[in-house]
């Protein structure tokens, strides 16, 4: 975009923090920023974010997201924003994350500590906290043929999902 590059961070005591870069000068008026074009967004803290909290949370619960824009087939595109939390599961909203129902996936047997997408948005990677593991999640469209090799129907493929009750996903 046209001007100094800028980057925000999310601070410990829950507040957006914007900065001009390289050269690390805090940009404390907010109206400096409303326009700007963000690159991706990483921080569990912004509008793209607002309803990942799952019922009983706090905001210290998410520990990671990532945003991304994953392509299906036909021309579908859709985005995505993954999360990572304290539970050990890896959600996926459709972003922005605004309170919709997530699909949740189990793999890490303690926090998730990092999510992040591919660059293609056709495989998110999380690296668990107290497990020490670095898993790979293939993201799938919707309307997709998830027939594994060797024929078994959609149907029959394991899942490791999770599924919520509306009350259960909400703002902090």
């Amino acid at each position: 975009g046209v001007g100094p590059p800028v980057l925000y961070t999310n601070s410990g005591d829950y507040e957006l923090l914007f900065w001009y870069a390289p050269k690390g000068v805090q940009i404390v008026n907010g109206v400096d920023v409303k326009d700007v074009g963000w690159a991706d967004t990483t921080g569990v803290l912004g509008f793209e974010t607002t309803g990942v909290w799952y019922r009983g949370s706090d905001g210290t619960d998410v520990n990671s997201a990532d945003i991304a824009v994953v392509h299906g087939e036909h021309g579908y595109q859709e985005r995505v924003c993954v999360t990572g939390d304290d539970r050990g599961l890896v959600s996926l909203f459709r972003a922005p994350a605004l309170g919709g129902k997530p699909r949740t996936y189990g793999g890490h047997s303690s926090h998730v500590a990092t999510v992040r997408f591919s660059r293609d948005g056709g495989a998110v990677f999380t690296a668990g906290g107290g497990d020490g593991t670095v898993l790979q999640w293939e993201v799938i469209p919707e309307g997709r043929d998830v027939t594994p090799k060797g024929g078994a129907a959609a149907t029959e493929v394991p899942k490791q999902t999770v599924e919520h009750d509306a009350e259960d996903i909400g703002g902090r």
